[in-house]
């Protein structure tokens, strides 16, 4: 039976590398789902689970986020999750 696998990771700044471990991983015969948990822009490669859906799911908007340089009011935020 596959494996379903996630893979957390920058994705605006470590695409490739999350691609290639992506790669590796359904090689093998396993499923992946891959989240992206960037802050700084948009990603290099499509996640299965956006910054957007991952700020929302923690009452953030990404956008607002992104805005910021407030590192203070963003672990605020991620600390409620």
């Amino acid at each position: 039976m596959a494996k379903s696998i996630v893979i957390v990771s920058t994705l605006d700044t470590k695409g490739p590398e999350a691609s290639f471990l992506k790669e590796l991983i359904e090689a093998r015969g396993h499923k992946t789902i891959l989240v992206d948990t960037n802050m700084g822009g948009e990603p290099t490669i499509a996640p299965d689970i956006s910054a957007d859906e991952v700020a929302s799911a923690g009452g953030g908007d990404i956008a607002e986020i992104r805005a910021s340089r407030e590192t203070g009011k963003v672990n605020y935020h991620a600390s409620k999750i």
